[in-house]
């Protein structure tokens, strides 16, 4: 099952690494901007950069899931069809 599917395995990775790098970013951001000496913004823009991080964060963690799901049914249904397609014994 290794060798099906390599880019969609890679991506699953990738799409890890950039909710997590996203959601860092955000709170980053959100700190700079918080107390960054910036004229003109204020706690609502920071609070704006950091509820975007989270929510991009999710969206790209829960794809990645979804995608991780599928493979586990996959495997389930490849399982299940070995069982019922098992050769029976002829009875004589």
């Amino acid at each position: 099952m290794k060798d099906r599917y390599p880019f969609l395995r890679i991506s699953i990775d990738i799409m890890k690494i950039l909710s997590y790098l996203s959601v860092g970013l955000g709170i980053i951001g959100a700190l700079i901007i918080l107390f960054g000496k910036t004229p003109g913004s204020g706690k609502l823009a920071s609070l704006g950069i950091l509820l975007m991080g989270g929510f991009y964060f999710l969206i790209l963690y829960l794809f990645s899931e979804v995608i991780r799901l599928l493979f586990d049914l996959d495997e389930q249904q490849k399982k299940i069809m070995q069982i019922i397609q098992a050769p029976k014994r002829e009875i004589r």
